[in-house]
């Protein structure tokens, strides 16, 4: 029995069933994890080819990229395409401008879309991925877009029965540390947007469906010369209805954060067939007045962290109607924050009693009915109050202004209540009640009957200083009356340098010099004690000529360009140059960088001078023309200090007595503003009374 227990030689055992499984579990694992590595070459040349397929059939543009690779490593059980360094330049009229650059474009879709075959349709693509993009968007003056690069018969990429190699049911899209640039030429509007952040989760799919996304990025929005938004962070999680078949967008549940003040908004914009159909409401919760300066570009609002305020703010509003080519939707606004203050900790003065009330509306749908009603403007620094309301119309055509002013502000307090940087420390104290009603048309083309101010402004103790002007302007008082078309100067008693001043007059266009680029134009009656010309003397631009000693680029002394002024001088003494002049008459008019002497007289050189004469700074290289008419000048005197009269009349250093000339001369200025006596021309006729020559010299 113990023979036939025993297996038949040669028998081989069988291995368990658990064995079995395992091996064959683990040769399939091993062939699947060999398929995934072996696929991707597998397919390579097929997915380059459908990537280079869809951009030649559906784009006009010049497209480049660095690869295009297939991994089912990195999105198992999906396919993954990335693509490496993707660039599209556009053709004209932009002709070889970028309009997209990324690092990386990815998308993933099902394994099995890689077997269809071109019968079965193109490829649904369900995730995009794209980071480090740089779009660039550009319009420029006739219209033109350099997006509209579509060939006509790409289809919407909710058209899956398209022939093109790809179409987009997206559940899930990201765009990672990309920027954003659109800029308008045609109504001078430019947006930036970097450290831009996005990204989506839904379906594009559908007829209607939602897409929830959230987004993070940096907004700076210009418009013509001003800045409405500077770098300030933006974030927004929205969710969106998405009706496809009606082109209507709809915002639902959305919160949108503007540097830290919260807005949440709902409505929706429909694409119209000339235009879009907007209906959008937003407001505010729960804001409070630090949350309104966070708005404000961190360069004006500095450290908030260093801020501490009281009050809220409130904005809310409503955008309804068609934006077409001739009508924009009414607006309907609203800004309220009462009795709200801030100060920064380490300032010692606060911004108390802030009251603003305010709106933005337009209640017809026309561009050129849009205004700004500012009730009320105040605020109160120490026991200084300053109130302020104003009424801005026609925005986008003529604007006209209707503002009132009236308070008191201590210019040095400031900056000891915002840290605004100053080149400058601000002092003197400002005391105005003002009302001003004028419409830009009438300051550009000094239409004055349309220009009525009334009301008057006080300055006192007050420091200036400009590139304009030398040395710091004093003003110790200043009375301005404020007229219909014309600004009085009651008072005005002012040192700059070792020069006072004393001054009564006439502006013309004052709003013209602050709001435009018009010139300062007026007539002065100007008294002093002591002038000195070089106090009031401008550095110009740097001469194209170098010293020759030193090397060193010169300055020429310049007029300044927006003065267009009458002066009726009377200065007891005037210091030009190393000449001194006294009691000095006449008429000065300044203009367009020149200077025009008219019946000037003085004493000098123990006799009377008269002159008439011009000089003109306009140009790189100063030029005067003089008529002198000298009466009794001591000539021992006259030759000592006036180096032209040693150039001119060398004799004159033999004599002694007086002398009677009539000189006419022209020539150009030195950097010095003095004469260039190798440049000089012109005729001297010369009486001379003299007692006495000295023959040795």
């Amino acid at each position: 029995m113990g023979l036939f227990s025993r297996k038949a030689k040669g028998e081989k055992k069988k291995k368990p069933l658990w064995r079995r499984i395992l091996k064959w579990t683990g040769i399939t694992f091993l062939v699947l994890v060999l398929l995934i590595i072996a696929a991707p070459f597998i397919f390579q040349g097929k997915i380059n080819n459908m990537v280079k397929i869809f951009i030649n059939e559906n784009l006009n543009a010049k497209v480049d990229f660095s690869d295009a690779s297939l991994s089912f490593i990195s999105s198992f059980p999906q396919a993954n395409v990335f693509i490496d360094d993707l660039s599209i330049t556009t053709f004209a009229p932009f002709e070889d401008e970028k309009l997209l650059d990324a690092k990386s474009l990815s998308f993933d879709f099902n394994i099995k879309e890689l077997f269809k075959s071109e019968s079965d349709g193109p490829i649904e693509v369900k995730e995009i991925y794209i980071n480090e993009a740089l779009l660039s968007l550009k319009s420029n003056k006739n219209g033109a877009v350099n997006w509209d690069i579509a060939k006509p018969k790409a289809k919407t990429i909710n058209q899956p029965e398209s022939d093109q190699n790809f179409t987009f049911k997206l559940n899930d899209y990201a765009i990672e540390n990309s920027a954003f640039t659109y800029i308008d030429n045609d109504s001078n509007m430019s947006l930036y947007i970097t450290d831009l952040d996005h990204s989506g989760h839904g379906t594009f799919s559908e007829t209607v469906s939602e897409l929830d996304t959230q987004s993070h990025a940096l907004v700076t929005l210009k418009m013509d010369d001003t800045e409405y938004l500077s770098n300030n962070l933006v974030e927004l999680d929205a969710v969106l209805g998405l009706d496809l078949e009606n082109d209507k967008y709809t915002f639902k549940k959305n919160k949108l954060i503007l540097n830290q003040l919260p807005i949440a908004f709902n409505g929706f914009v429909q694409l119209i067939e000339n235009g879009q159909k907007i209906d959008i409401s937003f407001k505010n919760e729960g804001a409070t007045f630090k949350d309104f300066l966070a708005v404000l570009p961190k360069a004006y609002s500095k450290d908030l962290a260093d801020v501490s305020t009281t009050g809220n703010f409130n904005v809310n509003g409503k955008v309804q109607g068609d934006l077409t080519e001739q009508t924009i939707p009414k607006l309907d606004v609203n800004i309220l924050s009462n009795n709200a203050s801030f100060k920064y900790n380490n300032l010692p003065k606060a911004v108390k009693n802030i009251l603003i009330n305010a709106s933005v509306k337009n209640e017809t749908g026309l561009a050129d009915d849009t205004y700004v009603d500012i009730k009320t403007l105040n605020f109160k620094i120490d026991d200084d109050s300053f109130a302020s309301s104003a009424k801005i119309t026609n925005l986008t055509g003529n604007t006209a202004v209707n503002a009132t002013i009236n308070g008191v502000l201590n210019l040095a307090n400031i900056n000891k209540a915002y840290p605004i940087e100053l080149d400058n420390d601000l002092t003197g104290v400002l005391s105005a009640k003002l009302n001003t009603n004028f419409d830009m048309n009438a300051i550009e083309t000094n239409a004055y009957q349309r220009i009525k101010n009334n009301g008057n402004l006080n300055v006192k103790d007050f420091k200036y200083a400009s590139a304009d002007i030398v040395n710091p302007l004093y003003i110790k008082t200043a009375n301005v009356v404020f007229n219909p078309g014309v600004v009085n100067l009651e008072q005005f008693n002012a040192t700059s340098g070792k020069s006072d001043i004393y001054a009564t007059g006439q502006l013309n266009n004052l709003l013209g010099f602050l709001l435009s680029d018009k010139k300062l134009q007026g007539q002065f009656n100007v008294n002093s004690n002591n002038f000195v010309v070089s106090d009031f003397m401008v550095e110009g631009d740097e001469a194209s000529e170098k010293s020759n000693n030193s090397g060193t680029t010169k300055k020429t002394l310049k007029i300044p360009a927006f003065l267009d002024a009458t002066i009726n001088a009377n200065a007891k003494t005037v210091y030009y140059d190393n000449l001194t002049l006294k009691d000095v008459k006449g008429e000065l008019v300044i203009k367009d960088e020149k200077a025009e002497l008219k019946n000037m007289t003085s004493g000098i050189f123990n006799g009377q001078l008269a002159i008439n004469g011009l000089v003109n700074t306009k140009e790189d290289t100063p030029t005067f023309t003089m008529s002198l008419l000298a009466d009794k000048f001591d000539i021992a005197k006259t030759f000592k200090d006036l180096e032209m009269f040693q150039k001119l009349a060398p004799i004159a250093k033999l004599l002694q007595g007086t002398l009677n000339s009539k000189i006419a001369i022209n020539g150009k200025l030195g950097n010095d503003f003095a004469p260039d006596l190798s440049t000089i021309n012109g005729d001297a006729i010369a009486k001379l009374f003299t007692t006495q020559v000295t023959p040795k010299k």
